[in-house]
């Protein structure tokens, strides 16, 4: 079989960028596209866990000691797996991220040792969950007219994923991103903005996030009125009459619900103390709801 024809000098680049490094290809040995037909590209980028295949065949019946070394011409990681073929090239098996480098295929030829072209081996970290991703709230308020700004933070160990926001009612959302790497993971933060609000945009809003291995969502409920409000809920205890009846040492307990936007700065109780008793407050808030509470100790 006819050797194929050489590969010319541009097949090969001088700077790989990779993740943000510059690496420096070393030159192949003179003569290698003699001894090995190499395909044009070997930049090969793979999760962990995978196999890898450098597609190297040597073409001289004489070769020997076929194997596999760090460009330009020292030993492989210790930890690293391969087996070789020669009508295949080198396998390389169950990468690990510090198997990232460059490497050469090696055979003895007249008991000198010839090298392949350089093959880049680029092992990224392997995506085993949906992006993980938070909003700030779970539930909002809002007077019409007003503007909603709403952030939804993902993140994810590469680049490839998206995100998204979606609304229960509305097609056309506008929407603002922002992607930043910080060590190895992506960070994404994607912003909608709903402006001049009416009646009709309430409903749930849901920011989506999708990656190959699945999808993570989070939902928040907007609701818009037509003025500020505010809503006070007596929540008297299960079965109780308006009415009750307390003998000395009882203690009674009073709550009310409070829902208002804009949120209440303050809220309290205003009542009677009876005769030898104590008064006790509690106050326990959401982003648009306080529940205050009271309790009445009879002594």
């Amino acid at each position: 079989m006819e050797p194929p024809e050489p590969l010319q000098s541009s097949s090969v680049s001088n700077l790989y960028i990779f993740i943000g490094r510059v690496t420096a290809l070393h030159p192949p040995t003179r003569g290698a596209d003699s001894v090995f037909r190499v395909p044009q590209d070997r930049v090969l980028v793979q999760e962990e866990d995978s196999n890898i295949l450098l597609g190297c065949i040597p073409l001289l019946p004489g070769a020997t000691h076929f194997t596999l070394l760090l460009a330009p011409d020292s030993a492989p990681p210790p930890d690293l797996n391969f087996t070789v073929d020669v009508n295949q090239g080198i396998l390389i098996r169950a990468v690990m991220l510090n198997h990232s480098g460059e490497y050469v295929c090696s055979v003895r030829v007249n008991a000198t040792r010839q090298n392949s072209p350089v093959f880049v081996v680029a092992v990224k970290k392997k995506v085993r969950f949906p992006p993980a991703m938070s909003v700030e709230v779970d539930e909002c308020v809002r007077v019409a007219g007003e503007t909603l700004q709403l952030t939804c933070n993902t993140n994810n160990p590469d680049h490839s994923f998206t995100t998204r926001w979606h609304h229960s009612k509305k097609q056309v959302l506008q929407e603002e991103k922002t992607r930043n790497l910080v060590g190895d993971t992506v960070y994404l933060t994607s912003v909608v903005t709903l402006s001049h609000l009416n009646e009709s945009d309430a409903g749930n809003l849901t920011c989506i996030s999708t990656n190959r291995v699945g999808i993570n969502t989070a939902t928040v409920s907007l609701r818009v009125t037509e003025k500020p409000y505010v809503s006070l809920k007596l929540m008297k205890p299960s079965g109780s009459n308006p009415t009750l009846e307390l003998m000395e040492g009882d203690t009674l307990e009073l709550r009310v619900e409070i829902d208002a936007y804009p949120p209440i700065q303050k809220g309290w109780w205003s009542t009677p103390k009876p005769t030898n008793s104590s008064i006790t407050m509690q106050s326990l808030s959401t982003i648009h709801r306080r529940f205050l509470k009271m309790f009445l100790n009879f002594t």
